[in-house]
């Protein structure tokens, strides 16, 4: 300490503050690939990323709890593959589209022949068509499906041993009877349902979709 002439000690340096330098660093640390990180960001996104999100706001519940909207599950790829992955003989809802649910006990239909998915409305899949165009669009009545599914029950009573025979090889010879009926009830089911309300509730669409020069057909 050192005294000044006004009589206030003074803090005094016993020693020089080491000073250092990092302008001379031997090791060059290489730039990282930008376009790599940007690649597997997107690469995160596209999996954990959205699956994060859609269980933040899944599902979305009508002001009057009517109505759920659920974001299930999701992949990307061509538009022009997933529209031909929807070619075939699948049915519709009308009007609004609801999901496979297999809870609750009672859900057996569910449960055994739709664990997931989603029985699309007739127009969920143009709103959804981007950037192919919808060139035409058919529907038919519910009643036709009834008939088939009518048909396809009569089949499986006329030969109800060889349904019994290949029911066995999927799930034994001590459950193919209680398959047989699962498979029975869920004919007439199909029946009841599509003939509805003069097959005005169920039905069968068919789109042509169209992208650039190519035109692509599929059943909903």
């Amino acid at each position: 300490m050192s005294q000044s002439s006004t009589g206030i000690q003074m803090p005094t340096r016993s020693a020089q503050t080491a000073r250092k330098s990092y302008a001379r660093t031997p090791t060059i640390l290489d730039l990282p690939r930008l376009t790599e990180v940007q690649l597997r960001s997107f690469e995160w996104f596209k999996g954990e990323g959205l699956s994060e999100l859609f269980s933040e706001i899944s599902p979305i519940v009508s002001f009057n709890k009517n109505l759920e909207l659920h974001f299930g599950d999701f992949y990307f790829g061509e538009v022009l593959r997933l529209a031909r992955d929807l070619r075939g003989a699948r049915n519709c809802r009308e009007r609004l589209a609801y999901l496979f649910d297999s809870a609750g006990a009672g859900n057996w239909m569910g449960r055994h022949f739709f664990s997931g998915g989603m029985m699309p409305s007739r127009d969920l899949l143009p709103l959804a068509a981007a950037p192919l165009v919808l060139e035409q669009q058919w529907s038919w009545n519910g009643t036709h499906y009834g008939r088939t599914a009518g048909a396809w029950l009569a089949q499986l009573d006329a030969r109800a041993g060889e349904a019994l025979d290949v029911l066995a090889q999927a799930y034994g010879a001590a459950a193919a009877p209680r398959w047989l009926g699962r498979w029975r009830i869920f004919l007439m089911a199909c029946e009841e349902l599509f003939t509805y309300s003069d097959g005005m509730e169920w039905g069968v669409a068919h789109y042509r979709w169209k992208n650039s020069d190519r035109a692509v057909d599929a059943w909903s």
